[in-house]
């Protein structure tokens, strides 16, 4: 016997494999499904039928093809973009030979309108040692009151003021806050931490050939501001201000010895022509065997990761593989027929 005839002798079955709209619609009268019609705009209700694609070869391909062209199309404007993007790095490692300032003079080839964005580069610091990691308190950085007990534990040998004034100390009892108001040597470090301590201070001036000061902006353009805030009375106890943006920078470590961060933005074009640069060099050591670089870089209009680019174009060879390995496995496959089947 065959699926339509056992069909034909079951009329049951036949309702039972209907849809649910369809059976909605059987139970429902003429005057219910005119008021249903008029209930307003058929979006705002939940009576969509179902419109779920059948998971065919074509389907499959057809999705995929989709993501490689968005996907694709979208790395490759990046990429084209940011070689043709404004890129400027200084090397100034040599004021670590026992020099505390540095003139440096380049040239700029092009004019570069604004905003201009500066960064300082360091290669070969390994901030990602497990040690150096943990030395911080969260609850601290947020201005939350933290015990003593709670600071000696997480900061351990960077948690009092006495720790990070170290070479200030001179027989002294006191040092200055970021306010320039007095602090005990021997009351709690705020911000605690070897990561806090070994904060980036170096200062950058730049001046055009003719000894014009160029405005960098050192404020509002960290957007994790929320994240630090000041504990109360920080005047009279914190020895640096956590809402500082060069603060706040530092403190997102990096996971490689050799990475990036902002320090500043200008507002006003760079014109082709000579410039200096004045570095006041405080971080660092020469036995630390690092590097540091100012860079200037012009804003990208469509993002700056090239690695997201890279790994993107990387994912859609995978997907014309993929679907290469689909067209091939169904090709020349055999078509089922549902008149075919037989029943024993």
């Amino acid at each position: 016997m065959d699926v339509e005839t056992y069909l034909n002798l079951n009329p049951e079955i036949q309702i039972i494999n209907q849809s649910s709209s369809s059976m909605m619609e059987h139970e429902k009268g003429p005057e219910e499904l005119a008021e249903i019609k008029n209930r307003g705009n058929f979006l705002l209700r939940q009576e969509l039928t179902d419109k779920t694609p059948v998971n065919t070869p074509r389907c499959i391909i057809t999705y995929h093809l989709i993501f490689i062209i968005i996907i694709g199309t979208y790395s490759i404007i990046i990429l084209s973009s940011n070689s043709k993007n404004f890129y400027y790095e200084i090397e100034y490692t040599s004021c670590l030979l026992n020099k505390s300032e540095c003139e440096i003079n380049f040239s700029i080839n092009d004019n570069i309108k604004a905003p201009i964005y500066c960064y300082y580069k360091i290669d070969n610091f390994y901030s990602n040692h497990i040690d150096y990691v943990k030395s911080k308190n969260y609850e601290q950085l947020r201005g939350r009151k933290v015990s003593d007990e709670e600071i000696d534990s997480s900061c351990k040998d960077m948690s009092r003021n006495k720790h990070h004034f170290k070479t200030d100390i001179n027989n002294k009892t006191s040092v200055l806050s970021y306010a320039k108001k007095p602090m005990e040597l021997d009351s709690i470090m705020n911000p605690c931490g070897q990561i806090a301590d070994s904060l980036f201070n170096d200062n950058f001036k730049l001046y055009n050939i003719y000894g014009y000061f160029i405005n960098i902006f050192e404020k509002n353009f960290v957007n994790e501001k929320t994240i630090f805030n000041n504990s109360e009375n920080s005047e009279l106890t914190q020895w640096i201000n956590k809402e500082d943006d060069h603060f706040i920078i530092w403190m997102n470590m990096e996971l490689f010895p050799n990475f990036i961060k902002k320090w500043g933005y200008m507002d006003k074009d760079l014109f082709k022509g000579e410039y200096q640069l004045k570095i006041k060099n405080n971080w660092g050591k020469k036995q630390w065997n690092i590097r540091k670089y100012f860079v200037l870089s012009k804003g990208y209009k469509y993002g700056s990761e090239k690695f997201f680019s890279y790994v993107s174009i990387v994912c859609c060879g995978f997907e014309i593989i993929f679907i290469l390995i689909i067209y091939l496995n169904s090709y020349n496959k055999k078509k089922f027929n549902p008149e075919e089947m037989k029943w024993d």
